[in-house]
């Protein structure tokens, strides 16, 4: 196979770039394909350069294995995300937990309560500090990306692009969760009892900063909201938050798709993750467990997406975690730390197991380790986590955490060693026929190539080749006579100005 793509992906305004290309065999099963996917999971976004490509084996060699990295910290929780073709954690300890809204309410330039963002060093096997983001001054909801090929940070209340401040710390209370889509930089603005949502117009190439007079702003209700999930579907920007409410911004104005405790207050609703997927939008609900459809409101259940395993209880499941890897939609699922595949080709759910040893699936308790906690308030505090899924190199990276999590030193006597060794730890889940690599970013054309030869699959940009790994002659086999077309796929259609194949 040869597949020679001309593509532009144009003007740089925090878009996704969904599919490149798809190819299906006679029975209409997509058997490879290529595109980026713009995943946000409760903390971080994921990197919109960072090219998927894979080709499909044969069922029964799909099997994938499933390794524990080097700690990269002894807390017991982690997020973690890509940059630049590198993986990315950072504990989800104490204060900055992005779980309790009294992150929120901390001044970012309080030391003590800070955790480094570390990057891990595939060479030496080890993790080091990332220097992009100062440690002393990271909070809940800082961080980076890439828009037009330069670096966007933010951090610290204020926002930079390449070395410029674009956006300034405010004269009173503090920005913090930032996303960057549709030109606008999108944010909170806390001060005092108040918070409000900022959509600041900005884009890359300005020579001015961003224009905070003019952004347009909804004022919420409560000041305990912040975003456990943002996102973009159809030119709309989509905010939902830790009590339940969604709101949408069209580049324009906003508008309230689900009001803070609009279903009664007692009544769960929230929102952790956010993915486009073929030709919708998909939500990670709480406490269904199932992924919701964005239908520009609150957004409907797909029941059974992903089924509830047997033994487990109904109630309090809560789907964090999404994202597409070896052509297949991943799901991580809270209390009980599972994972889930949607097969594709078999449209089909398949477990691939808990990532947590201990203790027993019961439905008898909603929580693991819930008998043991005499603090009512405290009850689910030992849920299993799957905090983050990351595609890098061949590789999908799985981490996991507690609900609230502490040092080394204060585990429970009812944790086994084992168990407690589980949380905090990011694994590294492994499909064959699997690449992912960063693209460099071109406003103009570029050219991407995507080949198979002597069992042997690999990318190349503008006649560089970025990366390459082995496959089997069986998935090769796959691809004989299959159908390819370009912008539409599992990634959703592209996102980009033009695609087409050259030659």
């Amino acid at each position: 196979m040869d597949i020679v793509l001309d593509i532009e992906l144009g003007h740089d305004r925090g878009q996704g770039f969904g599919t490149l290309f798809e190819a299906t065999d006679a029975a209409g099963r997509a058997v490879c394909g290529a595109g980026f996917a713009d995943v946000y999971n409760s903390l971080y976004r994921s990197d919109r350069f960072t090219l998927q490509f894979y080709v499909r084996h044969p069922r029964d060699t799909a099997g994938f294995t499933l390794n524990p990295l080097p700690r990269s910290t002894t807390d017991r929780g982690v997020y973690a995300f890509d940059f630049d073709g590198r993986l990315h954690a950072k504990s989800a300890s104490g204060p900055v937990h992005p779980h309790g809204w009294f992150a929120v309410d901390r001044d970012p330039r309080d030391a003590g309560s800070c955790r480094a963002v570390r990057a891990w060093d595939d060479a030496n096997e080890d993790w080091r500090n990332d220097a992009d983001l100062d440690a002393s001054l990271m909070r809940v909801g800082d961080g980076k990306m890439r828009v037009a090929g330069r670096l966007l940070r933010f951090q610290n209340s204020r926002a930079e692009w390449g070395g410029q401040v674009i956006l300034e710390t405010p004269a009173e209370g503090f920005y913090h969760h930032f996303y960057y889509a549709i030109g606008h930089l999108v944010f909170f603005h806390k001060t005092g009892k108040s918070i409000r949502l900022l959509a600041c117009p900005w884009e890359p190439g300005s020579e001015r900063p961003a224009d905070v007079a003019g952004a347009v702003t909804l004022q919420l209700e409560h000041d305990r909201e912040f975003p456990f999930a943002m996102g973009q579907w159809n030119g709309e920007v989509i905010v939902s938050t830790n009590l339940g409410g969604s709101y949408g911004f069209d580049g324009t104005q906003w508008r309230v798709l689900r009001k803070q405790g609009s279903e009664g207050r007692d009544e769960s609703y929230q929102l952790y993750s956010t993915l486009p997927y073929e030709d919708r939008l998909l939500l990670a609900h709480y406490p269904s467990g199932h992924l919701w459809e964005h239908d520009g409101a609150s957004g409907r259940e797909l029941h059974g997406w992903p089924p509830r395993p047997d033994g487990a209880a109904a109630e309090a499941r809560e789907a964090q975690t999404t994202m597409i890897y070896a052509g297949d939609l991943w799901v991580g699922v809270w209390p009980w730390g599972e994972l889930w595949r949607y097969d594709r080709a078999e449209q089909a759910w398949e477990p691939a197991g808990r990532l947590f040893d201990e203790p027993a699936l019961t439905d008898d308790l909603n929580h693991p380790y819930e008998e043991n906690s005499s603090d009512p308030a405290a009850r689910n505090h030992w849920g299993q986590r799957i905090t983050s899924l990351v595609p890098v190199g061949g590789s999908l990276m799985a981490a996991t955490s507690a609900k609230f999590t502490w040092p080394e030193e204060t585990r429970p006597d009812f944790i086994s060693h084992t168990s407690w060794e589980q949380y905090g730890r990011i694994l590294q889940i492994s499909v064959p026929g699997c690449l992912s690599v960063p693209v460099t970013w071109s406003e103009g054309n570029t050219r991407l190539r995507f080949r198979t030869e002597e069992s042997r699959m690999s990318i190349e940009q503008d006649g560089v080749e970025l990366d390459s790994t082995a496959i089997s002659g069986e998935a090769e086999s796959g691809l004989r006579d299959a159908a390819v077309r370009c912008g539409e796929g599992v990634f959703g259609r592209f996102g980009g100005a033009s695609i087409g194949f050259g030659r």
